[in-house]
């Protein structure tokens, strides 16, 4: 059963456990089911401190709102989800390809149309983690990122 964290926070950090203030990086969330991807949103662009976040309020509101525009795609609830979820710094090809496919999609917000335009991934490796993501109730969730320069 999974319980969202209250927040997630994504850091970046370098080879050396160091943090990397990098802002304009985006970061990505998928929900897994069976192990296999279910449900994805944006965490968000880093800010100067190289950390990006989102409540776990705004990660529920945005999959209720895909579950009504897609209710075909998400039948489970997403407390039915894996306990594990990814946190994953997208790769300049992540972003080449879903800024195409979102310039067809009218349903698109400005807020999303904009991160991914700012997105400065392109400077990075790609880097991903699964994390227990299930917290009681209160909890945040911290993760780190090892990336490096392209």
């Amino acid at each position: 059963m999974l319980r969202l964290p209250t927040r997630i926070e994504a850091h970046l950090i370098d080879t050396a456990g160091r943090a990397l203030g990098e802002p304009g990086v985006l970061i990505a969330v998928n929900i897994l089911s069976n192990g296999r991807y279910y449900f994805g949103n944006l965490v968000g662009l880093t800010n100067e401190a190289g950390v990006a976040a989102i409540e776990g309020v705004e990660l529920e509101l945005r999959f209720l709102d895909d579950r009504r525009r897609y209710p075909m795609d998400y039948k489970l609830e997403l407390s039915e989800c894996d306990e594990l979820m990814e946190i994953v710094l997208l790769s300049a090809d992540d972003i080449r390809q879903t800024s195409e496919a979102i310039e067809q999609g009218a349903e698109i917000t400005p807020s999303i149309r904009s991160q991914y335009a700012a997105a400065r991934n392109s400077n990075f490796t790609q880097a991903a983690v699964r994390v227990v993501g299930d917290a009681p109730e209160g909890n945040s969730l911290k993760v780190f990122l090892t990336t490096r320069p392209c």
